[in-house]
């Protein structure tokens, strides 16, 4: 079992923070909290006026997609994703699809093992519905309340379930393991017999009397195998997910024994991931200002890294890596650090993924990496008061300071993490031009002897 060592600030030292500084508080708007937790002085990470935050936050509880200026098509993609059109009597109506999820929609998408169980699982609601609707009792007095009551329970879960599989990230395993389970109980069922009472299809099964024994008609028998083709669709997506649930089981430890994730899926995630380094950023502005750490001080207080040990945790969070700035490490102002993580996170490593692909993705740890190296070392010296932290105002070492940017560094390591889990793009293996021609010889060789045959 891996053991870890944290390093916590003394009791007088927190009781010292508040007795020093101001209690942390910002302006909540009116019509709730907004996304962003202040806009930055000038000069500073970020920054936009008051209207254009109302706007943003708007934007991002209607559409679930971060604003970008000089993103058109991210917008565009956010809006086809949150409204349905359709025409209606010669005008068009249109319905919002909430979600509970904040993504960018430029990156990552339904693909893989999600994709294909998503499109059977529409196509058997679809199909399933009017089975369900359409079934009638083969026992007499049965109240019509009691048979409306189970079909609306049935239909109402088969929704969800499908719903879940359709999420943008990848589905909640444990829901859909929950919703599988109130439709067909415990276990895995392989035929409609299978289903026991106490679950949503066998209470219909046995609320309208649906077994063999009760058919008088073909009609009968046809209402019966229309409850079997239901059961047998929620069976068959069962089964599938059995198989591809390993897919999207999200774990802290090694991936051994795991399938791969998908490329898109895990998009989506490392996009969240990125987000959240990124209001990280705004976050340890807002926390410096409060213990009196201004932009302007924040642009002149140096970061001192050359020799500095950090440890960090490793991909896998099986065990700590223990890594040493080398002695010729430049120092950073922390206006400086804090604005490249910034741009990193909210421009350059989204764009990198995007555009590259799975080719991107070397790169991309190795950015993220050294990213994280330093803002771990930025956590380090608030602890440090040798000659490195000499010069470094007083707020920077309370533990407000220190706690944002511990936050700032798990960000970065949870997108670190996350691209480790993307195998990388296998190709085969290139052919010499020498093998080439030798290939090339023998097959002429072979069309003479054809030839020389007649053949």
């Amino acid at each position: 079992m891996p053991h870890y060592t944290f390093r916590l600030a003394p009791p007088a030292s927190t009781v010292s923070d508040l007795q020093a500084f101001p209690v942390l508080t910002e302006e909540i708007p009116a019509g709730g909290p907004a996304t962003t937790t202040r806009p930055a002085s000038p000069g500073s990470v970020g920054g936009t006026s008051a209207l254009g935050t109302m706007a943003d936050r708007a934007i991002r509880e209607v559409l679930s997609w971060r604003t970008k200026s000089d993103d058109p098509k991210g917008f565009v993609g956010a809006l086809n994703q949150a409204f349905s059109l359709k025409d209606v009597e010669g005008h068009v109506e249109w319905t919002w699809t909430p979600r509970s999820y904040t993504v960018q929609t430029d990156m990552g998408a339904v693909t893989g093992a999600q994709a294909s169980i998503y499109t059977r699982a529409k196509v058997a609601l679809d199909q399933s519905l009017p089975l369900l609707d359409g079934l009638y009792p083969l026992l007499p007095a049965v109240e019509a309340e009691d048979l409306a009551t189970v079909q609306a329970v049935v239909r109402s879960q088969f929704t969800s379930l499908v719903e879940e599989f359709g999420v943008v990230g990848g589905p909640r395993v444990p829901r859909v393991d929950e919703m599988f389970e109130l439709l067909l109980g415990p276990g895995s069922p392989t035929n409609p017999e299978g289903i026991p009472r106490s679950a949503s299809l066998g209470l219909v099964k046995q609320r309208f009397g649906l077994e063999r024994k009760y058919v008088n008609t073909v009609d009968d028998e046809q209402n019966l195998t229309n409850y079997m083709i239901l059961a047998d669709y929620v069976i068959g997506l069962k089964q599938s997910w059995n198989y591809d649930k390993d897919f999207f089981i999200r774990t802290s430890g090694k991936l051994l024994g795991r399938r791969h994730p998908f490329f898109g899926t895990q998009l989506v995630l490392i996009s969240r991931a990125l987000d959240v380094v990124a209001q990280g950023v705004q976050d340890a502005c807002f926390t410096m200002d409060s213990v009196f750490m201004g932009d302007a001080e924040r642009q002149t207080a140096q970061l001192n890294f050359a020799g500095l040990p950090v440890t960090i945790p490793s991909p896998d969070n099986d065990h700590p890596e223990h890594f040493t700035f080398g002695p010729d490490t430049s120092g950073l102002f922390v206006a400086e650090l804090l604005d490249w993580v910034n741009r990193s996170a909210s421009e350059e490593l989204p764009a990198l993924l995007q555009d590259a692909g799975k080719d991107g993705l070397e790169s991309f740890k190795m950015s993220t990496n050294r990213l994280r190296k330093f803002v771990h070392g930025s956590v380090e010296l608030t602890f440090d008061r040798s000659y490195q932290s000499r010069g470094l105002p007083p707020g920077y070492r309370t533990p407000r300071v220190r706690r944002a940017l511990q936050l700032l560094a798990d960000g970065l390591d949870e997108a670190y993490k996350l691209a480790f889990q993307v195998p990388s793009a296998e190709f085969p293996a290139e052919v010499s031009q020498n093998r080439l021609d030798r290939i090339d010889s023998e097959l002429s060789g072979i069309r003479a002897t054809l030839a020389a045959h007649g053949i």
